[in-house]
């Protein structure tokens, strides 16, 4: 069934999957030397998020990114989604995840 997917802002299939990558940054311009804390995570961590087709697409690239150390905590977040109905009486639908994610971090 064709829905509207609110995040994506276009159409899209009911029970489509895709598999994302999520890592974290510290954002650019925080020097670590003006602050005796860490990075406050609502204003210095920028998270970021890549989706792919297949479970192997999203594990090549998420070890690329744990491999290249771009990830802030260490550990680079793969997880399943699906997309669910979000107001079925408008037909708009939203990315939900689902199962349990898999962390690359080592």
């Amino acid at each position: 069934m064709r829905v509207w997917i609110y995040e994506e802002r276009e159409y899209g299939e009911l029970g489509a999957e895709r598999y994302t990558v999520e890592w974290h940054t510290v954002r650019p311009g925080y020097n670590q030397a003006e602050h005796e804390e860490s990075p406050d995570p609502d204003r210095d961590i920028i998270s970021h998020m890549k989706a792919f087709p297949t479970l192997a697409e999203a594990r090549v690239e998420g070890k690329r990114i744990y491999d290249a150390g771009l990830d802030y905590y260490g550990a680079v977040i793969i997880q399943r989604q699906r997309v669910e109905w979000m107001v079925e009486e408008d037909g708009v639908a939203t990315w939900e995840s689902v199962g349990f994610p898999e962390y690359i971090d080592e």
